[in-house]
């Protein structure tokens, strides 16, 4: 691709050749015993004489070996839908640590009756946010299944208002130290699942005889589209 500056050749060498000229061959992934699965390419890794499987979106694992989940989603004739929308996953940690969000970007085709979303990683809630601000529960389970295949179909009442929905404007003015005692009460209306404010997501649900608020710490303004350059929103 070039010159360096002591007038040697720039190379680029295929996947499976490495060094300054291309002249090193790696084999690795030609040995009978190293084979991804279900399509999954491998990749050498010379600097440490190992390999790496990249694999579809549907399987993950060291091999490609383990069916990823999936997620089928259908929308409710009502909503009104953008043409795009993320979806976070959260996984739910013991001992109080923070909860890991991850958060994947898809598209809405234009015929809106479903789109279908693979995530390899470990969750128990599904949110997704159809933009600019309204999120949705779609997914609420306390144990994790691998593998597992989920149909929802969204609708208007999975839909998590904003705070300012429930309470007056003066509420939502008070600090969040004193706004937040509060945040069991929405949660004594049977018919609310979720509700969120601008630094939490918050879940309903039942403790024993008490329906009481859960709430996670949420970064509404985090873009999560490439370093928030943009580059990646169209394909």
């Amino acid at each position: 691709i070039g010159v360096s500056s002591n007038n040697r050749s720039i190379c680029i060498c295929p996947i499976n050749k490495w060094g300054s000229r291309c002249t090193l061959h790696d084999d690795i992934c030609q040995q009978e015993n190293i084979t991804c699965q279900n399509g999954g390419k491998c990749i050498p890794m010379p600097s440490t004489k190992n390999f790496e499987c990249i694999c579809p979106k549907e399987f993950f694992g060291e091999k490609c070996e383990i069916v990823s989940n999936k997620i089928s989603l259908s929308f409710d004739k009502d909503l009104v839908l953008p043409e795009t929308m993320l979806i976070h996953f959260i996984e739910v940690k013991q001992n109080n640590a923070p909860p890991e969000i991850g958060v994947t970007f898809k598209k809405i085709s234009i015929n809106r009756k479903s789109v279908i979303i693979f995530w390899p990683r470990i969750f128990h809630i599904i949110f997704v946010k159809l933009f600019p601000k309204n999120y949705y529960l779609t997914y609420l389970e306390n144990k994790y299944n691998q593998s597992t295949i989920i149909e929802k179909q969204l609708k208007s009442s999975d839909r998590c208002p904003y705070i300012g929905e429930i309470f007056n404007e003066t509420f939502t003015k008070l600090h969040l130290i004193r706004r937040i005692k509060y945040f069991h009460v929405p949660c004594s209306n049977l018919q609310l699942s979720c509700f969120y404010d601008d630094a939490y997501l918050c879940l309903c649900m039942n403790f024993g005889n008490q329906r009481m608020a859960n709430c996670i710490e949420f970064n509404h303004t985090l873009k999560n589209d490439c370093s928030e350059k943009n580059i990646c929103k169209n394909g």
